[in-house]
C-alpha cells in the first residue's frame, strides 16, 4: 500500500515509475491506492506483475493472480497488457513508458515460447492474428497462446484450421479490430489463465451480445473458485480443460458441430 503511494508521489514529481512485484500482491492488496493515488491522478506508474494466474500455484491463494485483470479493468485509465513472449514484453514496456499513464503488464514467471520476431508486429494495435483458419476462431493471450498454437497445429491433419487471435491489450480493448477478427468465424472459443469473470470470455461475450451476433461460443478459464492447496498449473489445467488434449477436444467439437454446440 505504501509502495503505491510513494510511486504516485514520485510520478507527480516528474518521474515515470516502475513498480515490480508478485502480481497478486501489487493488484489486490493496494487497490485503494491504485484507485486514488495512481489512476485518479492519471500519473505514469507502471505495474510489472510477476507470476500472474497460477505461476505461483503451489503457494496457495495468497499468491494466485486469477482475477487481477477483472479488478484492474474497473480502474479508469489503467492500460492492461498481457504479453505472450519476450518481444511483446519489450514492446509493451516501451509503450507504457511513452504513454505517461498508468499501466499493468502481466509477466509470467515460467519461460515463454517465441511467438513474435523482432519488429514483426505493431503492438499499438491491441491484438494480433497469429494464424488464419476457416474452422473456428480462438481468442487468447499470455502464456496460454503457445499452448493454444500447439493444440491447433496438431489438429491440422484432421482438416481443422484455427484462427488464433492474441488479445494482448485487454484495456482499452480495440473492439473494432477484435470484431473484425471474430465476425466471420463459424464458432469462437476463448482460452485464458484467469477467472471466468472479467477476462477474455467476458469481454468477447459482451462484444458479441452488443452486436446481436449469434454464434457458438465457449469460454475456457480457471473458473471463479478460490483454489486451496497445491494448485499447480498441471493440476489446474487438467481440472478446467486447459491442458492440450482437452483444448483439442473442445476445438474439434466447436469446429465440427458449430450449429449444435
Amino acid at each position: 500500500q505504501n509502495l503505491m503511494s510513494v510511486a504516485a508521489g514520485l510520478a507527480l514529481s516528474g518521474n515515470v515509475v516502475f513498480v515490480y512485484g508478485i502480481a497478486s500482491h501489487i493488484t489486490t492488496r493496494c487497490y485503494e491506492q491504485l484507485k486514488l493515488d495512481v489512476c485518479a491522478l492519471k500519473v505514469p506508474v507502471i505495474l510489472l506483475g510477476m507470476g500472474p494466474g497460477l505461476s505461483y500455484g503451489v503457494d496457495g491463494p495468497t499468491h494466485h493472480a486469477t482475477h487481477d485483470c477483472a479488478l484492474l479493468q474497473t480502474l479508469a485509465g489503467m492500460t492492461i497488457y498481457l504479453p505472450a513472449d519476450g518481444v511483446a514484453i519489450k514492446a509493451m514496456v516501451e509503450q507504457a513508458y511513452r504513454s505517461g499513464t498508468p499501466a499493468y503488464i502481466r509477466i509470467d514467471k515460467d519461460p515463454y515460447e517465441p511467438i513474435y520476431a523482432p519488429d514483426e508486429h505493431d503492438f499499438s494495435l491491441g491484438l494480433g492474428t497469429i494464424q488464419q483458419g476457416e474452422s473456428l476462431c480462438v481468442v487468447t493471450n499470455g502464456i496460454m497462446l503457445a499452448r493454444v498454437r500447439e493444440a491447433a497445429r496438431e489438429l491440422l491433419p484432421e482438416g481443422i484450421e484455427v484462427t488464433i487471435v492474441d488479445l494482448y491489450r485487454m484495456n482499452p480493448c480495440n473492439e473494432s479490430r477484435l470484431w473484425e477478427a471474430c465476425r466471420n468465424a463459424h464458432a469462437i472459443v476463448t482460452v485464458e489463465e484467469h477467472g471466468r469473470t472479467g477476462g477474455i470470455g467476458s469481454l468477447v461475450g459482451r462484444l458479441l451480445s452488443e452486436r446481436g451476433h449469434v454464434i457458438p461460443f465457449r469460454g475456457l478459464s480457471l473458473g471463479d473458485e478460490i483454489l486451496f492447496g497445491s494448485a499447480s498449473r498441471t493440476w489446474a489445467y487438467g481440472q478446467y480443460g486447459l491442458e492440450k488434449e482437452s483444448l483439442k477436444d473442445t476445438f474439434r467439437q466447436m469446429a465440427l458441430s458449430p450449429a449444435t454446440v
